[in-house]
């Protein structure tokens, strides 16, 4: 795994800690499978859809929770996601 893929896995982890809901309301909030969360926190064989779409739940649910975010490095800048959509479900 290169260095981003690990960086990005590590980011999404943390955030995924500091937020600290549950499992169900993370899979409900994101329609997601059990799976498709486990695949995209560890960047295995993921849909770069996915990860974007997880990266903006953690930062909004983060920000409405009042709590910090871990900074996102390769993740960083929004705009950067000019290729994978996804649709909002939270």
């Amino acid at each position: 795994m290169n260095y981003a893929k690990k960086a990005t896995a590590k980011e999404l982890q943390e955030n995924y800690e500091i937020l600290g809901y549950s499992t169900e309301k993370v899979l409900h909030d994101l329609c997601f499978t059990e799976e498709q969360l486990q695949r995209t926190l560890w960047m295995k064989n993921v849909n770069p859809s996915d990860v974007w779409k997880l990266r903006d739940y953690l930062l909004d649910k983060l920000k409405v929770e009042g709590k910090t975010a871990y900074p996102f490095s390769a993740l960083a800048d929004p705009s950067a996601n000019k290729w994978f959509t996804y649709q909002k479900t939270w």
